[in-house]
């Protein structure tokens, strides 16, 4: 009888135990489940900054862009005006002929030049 016992008492023991890792078992993998779940979140919530984060970036550089635009047509127009005002105070003598036999030769030897340059 008292092996009966004994066989049943190390059953029970063996039992509990058996109890006490699987209790330990699920605790630990609800933990790690409700870690990667926070972090899958985050992750998430970190995709939604950086998208935002790059539209405002992308809204900023295109006003750059528009600011330096203008400030690209003014220089232009003002180095159109200085070379328009430049080429008509040269003398006569340094100004490109605008029709005739001179300007026909003219157009000729920039052509051929830039076809010797190639």
């Amino acid at each position: 009888m008292e092996t009966v016992y004994n066989f049943l008492v190390g059953l029970m023991q063996l039992a509990l135990f058996i109890i006490i890792i699987i209790g330990v078992l699920a605790f630990h993998g609800y933990n790690t489940l409700r870690g990667l779940s926070e972090a899958i979140r985050e992750a998430w919530s970190n995709i939604g900054v950086v998208g935002r984060k790059q539209a405002s970036l992308v809204n900023q550089l295109i006003d750059v862009v528009k600011g330096y635009q203008e400030s690209e047509k003014f220089v232009m127009l003002k180095v159109s005006e200085d070379m328009s005002n430049a080429a008509n105070e040269l003398p006569s003598i340094f100004r490109l002929p605008k029709s005739g036999f001179h300007a026909t030769c003219f157009s000729r030897c920039c052509c051929l030049n830039q076809v010797s340059r190639n």
